[in-house]
C-alpha cells in the first residue's frame, strides 16, 4: 500500500485517478436513482423538494469534477506516455499531487453534503441562482464546496499542464504531430481547453469566496453586484470543459475503429483537423447555456453551438467510413465504441434542437436540453472510458477482460443510457422543465418519466457488469500477450503490463502507424 501512496509511476498514478472517478461514479449513479425515483410518478415523495435539489447538485458535482475529470487525467495519465514512446510523465511527481487534490476536493464536498442544518446548496452542479444566497448560508457547507470545487479545478489544471507538457516534449525521435496517436492528439487538444477554461471557474470562486468573507460585492445583488454574471463566468468555464472531457473517449474510439476494422483510419486528417475544430469552436457557443435577452444574443450563440457540432458529426462519419471499407471483428472495444457512436449521434441531434430553437419548449431549461446535455457529454465521456479500458486493459492490468462480460455490461449501459435520456427528448418536447420535483399527471409524462427510470436502473446494472468484469479480469483474468488485438500505436511494441521504464526497444517511428509497419515488416522478412 505504500509503495501505491508514493508512487510516481505514471501507469500506478493513472489507476489511482481512475479508481477515485469509478468510486465517485457509483456515488452519482446511486444520487441519480433516488432522482428518477422521485420522477417515476407524478406525486412520488421519496424525497422533498429542498433535499432533491441538493441531491441534484451533488449528482452533478460528483459526476463532472469527480468522475469525469479525475478519469479524463487517469486514461491520459497511464496510456499517454506509453504512445509517445516516453519513460515516464514530463512532471511525475505533479501527478501524484493532482490525485491528492482530487481527493481534497472531494473530501470536502462530501462534507459540506453533511453538514448540520444546510447541506449543500440547491439547484445543481452550476449553482444557479443559488449563488445569490450563499452569502448568507447557515453553517460552512457553501465554503466547503467553493473550496472544494477550487481544490479539483487546480488538480485538473497541473493535470492538463502535465500532459500537455509531456506530449510537445517527450515523443521519440520520428514522432512528429501529424503523425501523434489520435489519442494523444485529443488529449493535447482537450488539455489546452482545460487550461484556458478552467482559470475562469477558479477566478470565479475565488471572487465568491471574496463575497462571503471579505465584503465583496461581485455577486450580491443587493449591493450593486450582478448574480447573472456567475452564470456567465460558469458556462464560459463549463461549455468547453464539458467537450474537453469528451473528447478522450473519442480519441480512443477513433484509435479502435481501424484495429477492429483491419484498415487504417478513414481520412485520418479529417479526424484530426475534426478534433482540432471542437477545440476551437466549443469556446464560442458558451451563451446558447443561459436564456439570452435579445435576438442577436440569440442568434450567435445558437450559430456556435450549431457549428461545433459539425466537426463533431464530422469525426463519426470517419468511424462510419472506416468500417465500410474494413472487414470489422467482433470484440468488446469495438462494440462499445459503436455505443458510444449512436450516444453522441443522438446527443448531437438533440443539442441541435435545442440550439435552433432556445426558447421552445426543447430550448434551454427544457428536460429536452437537459437529456441532450446527458446523452452527449456525460453518457458519450462513460461510455469512451469503457471502450478505452476493454482495449488497453493488457497495458493497464496485464490481463484481458472476459470478453462476454465485457460485452453483456456494455449492451446493458448503452441500452440503459438511451433508455433514461431518450424520454426526457419526449418530456422536454411536451413542456417539461428540468428540476422539478413532481409534476402534472399526464398518462404520456408519467409513461416517459417511468421508462427513464427504468433505463437508469438498467445503466446501474450494466455498469456494475462492467466492474465487476474488470475486477476479475485484474483479478483472474487470462494473461494477455504483448499486442493482442494487432494495434498499430507505440504502446503495443512493449509488453503487457509494460516495464516501469515502459519500453526496452523502440521501434523506428516512420508513420503514423509504427507497430502496424514493424508487424508488416517481419512477414515480408519472412516471406
Amino acid at each position: 500500500m505504500s509503495t501505491w501512496l508514493t508512487a510516481t509511476d505514471h501507469k500506478t498514478i493513472g489507476k489511482l485517478h481512475l479508481l477515485v472517478g469509478a468510486l465517485f461514479l457509483v456515488a452519482a449513479g446511486v444520487i441519480g436513482a433516488i432522482l428518477r425515483t422521485q420522477l417515476i410518478s407524478p406525486a412520488a415523495s421519496v424525497i422533498n423538494a429542498n433535499k432533491f435539489g441538493q441531491l441534484l447538485t451533488l449528482h452533478g458535482l460528483f459526476g463532472v469534477f469527480l468522475f469525469a475529470m479525475p478519469v479524463w487525467a487517469g486514461l491520459a495519465f497511464a496510456m499517454v506516455p506509453l504512445q509517445l514512446g516516453a519513460p515516464r510523465l514530463a512532471f511525475p511527481r505533479l501527478a501524484a499531487q493532482s490525485l491528492w487534490l482530487f481527493l481534497g476536493g472531494g473530501a470536502l464536498l462530501i462534507a459540506a453534503a453533511l453538514t448540520p442544518n444546510s447541506g449543500v446548496p440547491v439547484y445543481g452542479w452550476a449553482l444557479d441562482p443559488a449563488v445569490a444566497q450563499l452569502r448568507g448560508a447557515d453553517g460552512r457547507a457553501a465554503d466547503l464546496v467553493v473550496v472544494g470545487l477550487f481544490l479539483v479545478c487546480l488538480a485538473i489544471l497541473l493535470a492538463a499542464l502535465n500532459l500537455v507538457a509531456t506530449i510537445i516534449t517527450m515523443r521519440v525521435p520520428g514522432l512528429t504531430l501529424r503523425r501523434l496517436p489520435i489519442f494523444s492528439w485529443s488529449v493535447l487538444v482537450s488539455g489546452l481547453m482545460l487550461v484556458l477554461a478552467v482559470p475562469v471557474l477558479v477566478a470565479a470562486l475565488a471572487m465568491l469566496f471574496v463575497d462571503r468573507h471579505y465584503g465583496g460585492h461581485v455577486f450580491d445583488a443587493t449591493a450593486g453586484g450582478s448574480p447573472e454574471s456567475w452564470e456567465r463566468l460558469f458556462w464560459f468555464f463549463a461549455t468547453p470543459t464539458m467537450w474537453a472531457l469528451l473528447l478522450p473517449g473519442l480519441g480512443a474510439a477513433t484509435e479502435i475503429v481501424p484495429v477492429f476494422a483491419g484498415r487504417p483510419l478513414f481520412q485520418r486528417q479529417v479526424a484530426v483537423g475534426a478534433i482540432a475544430g471542437i477545440g476551437v469552436l466549443a469556446f464560442f457557443g458558451w451563451g446558447s447555456e443561459l436564456v439570452q435577452p435579445d435576438t442577436a444574443h440569440r442568434a450567435f450563440f445558437g450559430a456556435a453551438a450549431v457549428i461545433v457540432l459539425g466537426p463533431a458529426a464530422a469525426l463519426l462519419l470517419t468511424w462510419l467510413g472506416t468500417l465500410k471499407e474494413g472487414r470489422p471483428r467482433l470484440a468488446s472495444p469495438i462494440v462499445a465504441s459503436l455505443g458510444l457512436l449512436t450516444l453522441v449521434g443522438a446527443g448531437l441531434a438533440g443539442r441541435l434542437v435545442t440550439a435552433v430553437a432556445p426558447t421552445g419548449k426543447v430550448g434551454v431549461g427544457s428536460e429536452w436540453a437537459q437529456g441532450a446535455r446527458h446523452e452527449l457529454f456525460f453518457a458519450g465521456a462513460l461510455v469512451g472510458l469503457v471502450a478505452a479500458l476493454a482495449y488497453w486493459a493488457p497495458k493497464l492490468w496485464g490481463r484481458r477482460l472476459s470478453e462476454p462480460g465485457a460485452i453483456l455490461g456494455t449492451v446493458a449501459l448503452v441500452g440503459g443510457l438511451h433508455l433514461t435520456f431518450l424520454p426526457m427528448y419526449v418530456l422536454g418536447a411536451q413542456g417539461m422543465k428540468t428540476h422539478a420535483t413532481t409534476y402534472a399527471g399526464h398518462s404520456s409524462w408519467r409513461a416517459a418519466n417511468l421508462v427513464s427510470t427504468l433505463g437508469g436502473y438498467l445503466a446501474i446494472i450494466g455498469v456494475l457488469l462492467v466492474t465487476l468484469t474488470i475486477v476479475h479480469g485484474i483479478l483472474a483474468g487470462e494473461p494477455a500477450p504483448d499486442d493482442p488485438w494487432e494495434g498499430a500505436t507505440l504502446e503495443w511494441a512493449t509488453t503487457s503490463p509494460p516495464p516501469p521504464h515502459n519500453f526496452d526497444t523502440i521501434p523506428v517511428v516512420r508513420s503514423d502507424r509504427p507497430v502496424a509497419d514493424l508487424r508488416l515488416a517481419t512477414v515480408a522478412g519472412e516471406a
